[in-house]
């Protein structure tokens, strides 16, 4: 099962990182290596219930960081924290759970 191509992000984000710029659609900074292993991923279980501690964070981004890396996903205190994915200049993709990052 292919990862979903364009995840629902907030126009307004209410918890944004400081570092960061907030872009455009997340698969379009993707480079070769990342949109091979995101084609890869299955679609990521953003179910509020499975853990209820995220509950009130929204998903929020894309943001593009210094590095060139790019994150969409929840936040807390304007750090990632919550469930989220980041795409790396290398090709490296994370989907996962975040904390105070």
């Amino acid at each position: 099962m292919q990862g979903q191509a364009n995840t629902p992000y907030l126009e307004k984000s209410r918890s944004s990182p400081k570092n960061a710029t907030k872009i455009g659609v997340f698969r379009e900074y993707f480079t070769m290596k990342s949109q091979q292993t995101y084609d890869r991923l299955s679609a990521f279980d953003y179910d509020d219930e499975k853990i209820p501690a995220y509950k009130d964070l929204h998903i929020e981004g894309p943001f593009k960081y210094q590095d060139n890396s790019v994150y969409l996903g929840q936040f807390k205190d304007n750090k990632k924290h919550g469930r989220g994915k980041c795409a790396y200049k290398n090709g490296g993709l994370y989907e996962g759970e975040w904390k105070d990052d």
